[in-house]
């Protein structure tokens, strides 16, 4: 069994999607759940392994050039 790491991300409620399929674009690279929306702030929960953390976090990173997104646990 591998052990996973748990990220939180927060997104605006109308960039959700869009987060979310960019991250399961990449297939394997992390298993995401879309957790809700509070106060139009979406959240987003990934689980990624050790050996893709690093991947996800630039993913990560990379998109908030684009979006206003926060890793809010797991970094």
């Amino acid at each position: 069994m591998v052990d996973t790491i748990g990220f939180q991300v927060k997104v605006e409620k109308g960039e959700l999607y869009f987060v979310d399929n960019v991250i399961k674009a990449y297939e394997g690279l992390a298993l995401t759940t879309v957790v809700g929306i509070e106060d139009e702030v979406g959240i987003l929960n990934l689980e990624v392994s050790a050996g893709t953390k690093d991947d996800v976090l630039e993913i990560l990173k990379n998109l908030q050039k684009q979006v206003k997104l926060e890793i809010v646990a797991g970094e």
